[in-house]
């Protein structure tokens, strides 16, 4: 817990952030858009937190089971910022993802 307050303080003590968070949440705030996500056809992958208090594990079970190409992994003793909290796991994940020899991703400006 120590180390994620140490990580979660820097994030959230940058007002720019903060600013930019607060936009985030109000424009998303009457967003509902669960009933499109059967029409996304890319591999996706859900990664979650054991511990995310942010997005309940019944909402992104959801996500996932919306998603009808869908994988997703569970990382225990993480919370909502995976990325942050276990920044090797989350990138052998994304790796992981990107790399498969099957799926071919490309970036189109």
């Amino acid at each position: 817990m120590e180390q994620r307050r140490e990580t979660l303080l820097k994030v959230f003590s940058n007002k720019a952030f903060i600013d930019s968070m607060i936009r985030l949440t109000n424009s998303m705030e009457k967003a509902d858009l669960r009933d499109r996500l059967k029409d996304i056809k890319a591999p996706a992958l859900v990664v979650s937190g054991q511990e995310d208090y942010l997005v309940p594990m019944k909402e992104q079970e959801r996500l996932t089971a919306g998603l009808p190409n869908a994988h997703r992994v569970i990382i225990p003793d993480c919370g909502h910022c995976s990325m942050y909290e276990q920044p090797e796991i989350y990138a052998a994940l994304i790796l992981g993802f990107f790399n498969d020899p099957v799926s071919k991703y490309e970036i189109i400006a």
